[in-house]
């Protein structure tokens, strides 16, 4: 499911980082997902 949702967004197969850890139960009884993220924005763009 995962993979196919990369390949679609990303074509050309330049994926994110990640990293996906199988584990015997979530949080809470019911989740299918449970996503924790980090994300990091420079002050100004990167030059091209």
């Amino acid at each position: 499911m995962i993979i196919e949702e990369f390949e679609r967004m990303w074509p050309a197969k330049d994926f994110p980082v990640n990293t996906l850890i199988p584990v015997p139960r979530l949080a809470l009884d019911g989740m299918l997902v449970e996503i924790d993220a980090v994300a990091v924005a420079s002050a100004r763009p990167p030059a091209r």
